[in-house]
């Protein structure tokens, strides 16, 4: 079973990997302006930033922090990420989309980062590395399976080479469905991570960076 499980995952990453390569530079295309655009930001942004995220530091050092919260706007964002590129992936034009969804959420991470380690140096670094870092471990490869195997569904709707078959393209669809389910129960996982890790991680490091 293990064994033809394996030669199942080695030949669905051979027939997909020029699709993970070009979702992967995408995201780095994201991530890299991102982290540009966050250096020539004008003073006025640049001290609305920085004032909210002190405000931001220092509310989670002088009160409690609604993990609950910030789980369920956490959990709300992945699942619909991942539902969005499920539901892109059923139709012809979705592609482009969701490429743009892959470069939207690169810029908001590398602006993200970039940002911190510009204004707080060390502690920005610990804060992106021990706290934007682990939930992002598990929600980026989820969002690149997605992407690659909605993309991959896409383009046999606008090839229509199924073989004139309705069962299946049926089977297709149940796998595709079946994996994007998969993706977003680590997404859900994602989530708890955000909520009940990352904020915990950020108090130390505001408290001992």
């Amino acid at each position: 079973m293990s064994s033809r499980l394996k030669r199942v995952l080695y030949g669905y990453f051979r027939e997909n990997l020029i699709l993970y390569l070009i979702v992967i530079v995408f995201f780095l295309i994201g991530t890299s302006g991102g982290a540009l655009l966050a250096k020539p930001l004008t003073l006025g942004y640049q001290s609305e930033l920085l004032d909210y995220l002190d405000s931001f530091i220092n509310s989670l050092l002088n009160m409690e922090i609604s993990s609950i919260g910030i789980f369920k706007q956490a959990l709300i964002n992945n699942l619909k990420l991942i539902f969005y590129i499920w539901l892109l992936g059923l139709t012809v034009i979705g592609v482009p989309i969701i490429i743009g969804l892959i470069i939207a959420r690169g810029f908001i991470l590398g602006f993200t980062v970039g940002f911190l380690v510009q204004e707080k140096g060390i502690q920005g670094i610990s804060m992106a590395v021990f706290s934007i870092l682990p939930p992002n471990l598990l929600l980026f490869p989820a969002m690149l399976v997605g992407a690659v195997s909605a993309i991959s569904f896409s383009t046999i709707l606008i090839r229509g080479n199924i073989k004139n078959s309705m069962v299946r393209l049926l089977q297709q669809f149940l796998s595709y469905s079946l994996l994007m389910a998969l993706l977003a129960i680590i997404a859900i996982l994602a989530a708890l991570v955000e909520a009940y890790i990352a904020p915990s991680m950020m108090k130390l490091i505001a408290v001992y960076v």
